[in-house]
């Protein structure tokens, strides 16, 4: 899989977690490692912005403190 290939499957899961987590009485598990390297909090933060549900987050090796 090339790195096209890798970016366009990120952003088919990414709208398709968006449109899964639509209310707040929906729910959404960070299972670690949502995103790497230096923008990994811009990321997170991001996510937790866009999505509406209850969103629990369970810190990754790849996520500082």
């Amino acid at each position: 899989m090339g790195l096209s290939d890798r970016a366009l499957s990120l952003k088919i899961m990414r709208a398709e977690v968006i449109s899964r987590v639509e209310s707040e009485e929906d729910r959404a598990y960070y299972l670690g490692d949502l995103a790497y390297g230096k923008r990994s909090k811009h990321y997170v933060k991001e996510y937790n912005t866009i999505l509406n549900g209850n969103i629990i987050f369970i810190k990754g090796n790849q996520q500082a403190s």
